[in-house]
Formats: C-alpha cells, sequence, structure tokens
C-alpha cells in the first residue's frame, strides 16, 4: 500500500493548522469587539442625540414664555443646541454604516432645517419646529433601537463563535490525532504480525500503509525475512538431503549387515569342508591298520592339499581386514610375474586335481618385469583358482600369461556355467557372492581386486563364449 508523508511533516502540519485556528480566532474576537465598540459608540451618540433633540423641544416650549428681554438669548441658546445636535451628526456619519447612510443623511438635513428656522425667528415657523423636532425624536430612538438590537445581535454571534469555534478546532484536533495514531499504529501491528509469523516459521511479508518513517523498517525487515526464508529453504534442503543419505546408509549398513552374516556362514562352511575331508581322511587311513602306503600317501596328499586351502582363507581373511584397517603395506620390488604364474600352477596343482580338476599354463615364458609384490600377486592368484575349482566345471582351468601394450594380462578361466549379467560388476564386491553360484564366501575374489588395484592395475570378470569365467588382471609393466 501506499505510504502517507513523513511523521515530522504530519506534525509540522497539525501545528501549523493549530496555530492557523487559534490565529482564527484570535481575528474573530478582535473583530466582533471592534463591531462591538462602534456598536457601543453608536448608542452612545444615539442616546447623546436623542437627549439633545428632547431638550430642543423643552427649550423651544421655554421661548414663548420667556420675557422679551430674555427671549433673544432664549433663542440663541436653541440655536447653540440646534448647533450641537449638527456636531454630533456630523462625528456620528463616520462610524454609521452604509445602509444607514440616508436615514443620516435625513437627520443632517432635518437638523440643518431647525438651524434655519431658528435662524428666521418667525411665530409661524414654532409649529414646524416642534413637529421636525418631533419626528427627529422619534428617529433617534428607532436608530438607538437598531443599534441595541445590532448589539444583541453582536453578542449572540459572539456567544456562538466562542462556543463553536473551539468545538470545531478540538473535533479537527481530535480527528487529526486518531489520523495519526492508526498511521502509527498500523505499521506497527503489521510489523508485530510479521515477527510473529516469523516465529512461527512461516513465510512473513510486511505492508506498510502509515508514515513513511516505516518504510525503510519495513524494507529491512522484508529483506531480512527473505533471507530467513532462503536459509530455511536451504537447511530443508540440507536436512531432506542428509535424511536421503542417511537412508541410503542404513540401506547399504542394513545390506552389508546382512551380507557380513551371509559371508561368515560361508566361512564356516566353506572351512568346515576341508576339515571334515581332512578328519575323513585320517580316520579311514588310521582306521584300516594293512592300508598300503601308496593309500596312505594318497590320503596324506588331499589332508595337505585340503590343509594349504584353509590356510589360505585364513590368510585371505587376515589380509582382506588388514587392508580394509589401511595396515596392509605392498612392496614395491622387481619381481617376475611369469614366475609367479609358474609357482602358482605348480603350488595349486595337487589341490585342484583333489578337486577334479586340471590347471593347464600357456603364453609367455619369457620373464615379464613389473614393480611388486610377489608374494601378494602369489596369493591372488590361488583365490583366482580356488575360485574356478569351486565354481567350474570340474574341467581344465586355463592359467594364461600374456604381454599387451606394456601390460601384462593374467587370466584364469574355468569351463562352468559363468556368472549371471546382473551379478558380473558386483563379483569382486567384500561379503558379495552370486545368486546362483552355491559354496564360497566372495572373499578371494576381494582380495584379487585388492592386491590388483595395489599394484596400479584393474581386475575384471567376462563369462567365455563356450561357458565358463575367464578372470583377467592387467598389470603394469617395469619401464
Amino acid at each position: 500500500m501506499r505510504s502517507t508523508g513523513s511523521f515530522k511533516r504530519a506534525l509540522i502540519a497539525a501545528g501549523a493548522a493549530a496555530l492557523l485556528a487559534l490565529a482564527a480566532m484570535a481575528i474573530t474576537l478582535a473583530v466582533g469587539l471592534a463591531r462591538a465598540d462602534r456598536l457601543l459608540d453608536r448608542v452612545s451618540r444615539s442616546q447623546t442625540q436623542l437627549a439633545l433633540v428632547t431638550r430642543l423641544e423643552a427649550d423651544l416650549n421655554a421661548v414663548p414664555a420667556a420675557p422679551p428681554d430674555r427671549r433673544t438669548a432664549a433663542l440663541a441658546d436653541l440655536a447653540r443646541s440646534v448647533a450641537t445636535y449638527r456636531r454630533t451628526i456630523e462625528a456620528e456619519t463616520p462610524i454609521v454604516p452604509k445602509d444607514a447612510l440616508p436615514a443620516q443623511a435625513i437627520e443632517a438635513r432635518q437638523a440643518a432645517e431647525l438651524a434655519t428656522l431658528i435662524a428666521r425667528g418667525r411665530a409661524g415657523d414654532i409649529d414646524r419646529f416642534r413637529v421636525l423636532a418631533r419626528a427627529i425624536v422619534t428617529s433617534e430612538r428607532i436608530e438607538a433601537d437598531d443599534a441595541l438590537a445590532a448589539m444583541r445581535t453582536l453578542r449572540r454571534t459572539g456567544t456562538g463563535t466562542a462556543i463553536l469555534l473551539p468545538i470545531l478546532v478540538a473535533l479537527a484536533g481530535m480527528f487529526a490525532m486518531l489520523w495519526m495514531l492508526a498511521n502509527l499504529l498500523r505499521p506497527i501491528g503489521a510489523l508485530r504480525r510479521g515477527v510473529t509469523a516469523l516465529a512461527q516459521g512461516d513465510t512473513a511479508r510486511v505492508d506498510t500503509s502509515g508514515f513513511s518513517d516505516f518504510d525503510d523498517l519495513a524494507h529491512g525487515f522484508n529483506a531480512m525475512a527473505d533471507r530467513i526464508a532462503a536459509a530455511s529453504r536451504h537447511l530443508e534442503a540440507q536436512v531432506a538431503e542428509r535424511t536421503t543419505a542417511l537412508a541410503d546408509r542404513n540401506e547399504r549398513l542394513a545390506a552389508i549387515d546382512a551380507n557380513r552374516r551371509l559371508f561368515f556362514a560361508q566361512v564356516g562352511h566353506e572351512l568346515r569342508t576341508p576339515v571334515t575331508v581332512m578328519m575323513g581322511e585320517a580316520e579311514v587311513a588310521l582306521r584300516d591298520v594293512a592300508t598300503p602306503p601308496d593309500a596312505l600317501r594318497d590320503a596324506l596328499g588331499h589332508v595337505v592339499a585340503n590343509g594349504q586351502f584353509v590356510q589360505r582363507r585364513l590368510e585371505d581373511l587376515l589380509a582382506l581386514a588388514s587392508a580394509e584397517d589401511g595396515r596392509l603395506m605392498i612392496a614395491s620390488v622387481p619381481i617376475d610375474v611369469a614366475a609367479v604364474m609358474r609357482d602358482v600352477a605348480r603350488q595349486a596343482g595337487p589341490f585342484a586335481r583333489s578337486s577334479g580338476s586340471e590347471i593347464a599354463l600357456t603364453g609367455s615364458a619369457q620373464a615379464l618385469r613389473l614393480r611388486g609384490d610377489a608374494s601378494w600377486l602369489h596369493q591372488a592368484l590361488l583365490a583366482l583358482i580356488d575360485n574356478a575349482v569351486k565354481h567350474g566345471g570340474g574341467g581344465r582351468i586355463d592359467l594364461t600369461l600374456a604381454r599387451e601394450a606394456g601390460r601384462a594380462t593374467l587370466t584364469v578361466a574355468d569351463d562352468g556355467p559363468g556368472v549371471s549379467e546382473a551379478d558380473l560388476p558386483h563379483l569382486f564386491d567384500t561379503h558379495y557372492r552370486a545368486t546362483d553360484r552355491r559354496g564360497g564366501s566372495g572373499l578371494g575374489l576381494a582380495v584379487a581386486r585388492w592386491v590388483a588395484e595395489a599394484h596400479r592395475g584393474t581386475i575384471g570378470a567376462a563369462n567365455r563364449v563356450g561357458g565358463g569365467l575367464a578372470v583377467r588382471i592387467d598389470l603394469p609393466l617395469a619401464a
């Protein structure tokens, strides 16, 4: 809404209006007093003229009764009285209102006629003098009555003005005060409602319609409310974002917890199987004292192979725990990855054969050198072979070493059923277990990925065209 003027201007205007009202009252009073003074003067003169004219009639009656030697003196006294009366008329004329000037002129002519009659001194003029004097008396009485009536009218007008003017001034002052209060309280109320809305978390906008002095305050309040609203929206967005992130994290934690529990169950099952095999082989060998040495040797071979499997799983557990805590270090020394491949094939051969599989090493026979840790590469390859033995088709496991564009590629491929396409991206996640693969904890593939990445290499898996799964590790060769 549009604001009125400033509070300062309103005060100045109110003060000016009050001064104008006081000046109007003073002027009205002065005009009334001046008019009253003129009326009083006129009444006084009318009374004086009436008394003079009345005396003229009495002096005229005394002239015939005067002794002859006193008659001339009596006429002289009468002439002086007429002259006095004429002077009072002349003195009164300036204060006579315009509407009374014709009557005043008649009085002047009648007075002049009286003077003429006295100057002629004829006996027949006495009656004319008396009639004229009586007419002047009547006229002066009417004039005196009119002056008194004007005085009474002026008194009533003055009384009414004295009553009404203060009342009007008081009413004007009251309306001005109410207007100023409204223009003061309206923006204050708007600000109070805005503050209350902000305190309750609502959107607040203040539109002042009072004095312009509140405009800056309202603009500042609206700017503050906009900043608070923007900060609130930003905070709400952050809360929503963090709530979503927390929900996602809780969901991931729940999935991890479920996978962890499944992982421990699988590890327990995976470790129990070779231990059961070792105990069975040992019990069978001990039960028959006539067991031939070759059979005993074969049983001990199975025990050693399964013992090595258990040992690798325990090493995988320790390695993974150390890697996740950041406590495990990878050496960076020159190694021959071809020698590592040959050593892994030789060491895993008995275990693979005990499971009905056969390892075939193909590829480069030349030394391929890189900087890394031979023992960790050894363990990663054994983990891939263990996975191939467990989930392969029980046939051939191909270990292939090749050199491609300055990198060494190590591939372990089986002839099993392979892995579903949905499980391939997660095959190397810790504790992950493919849905269509029975047995296994997923521990070995996670260790293999960690070892490959620690050597600045990559690891991936793909289903083979003819069936089976091929896991490939790419490692950078030494310059």
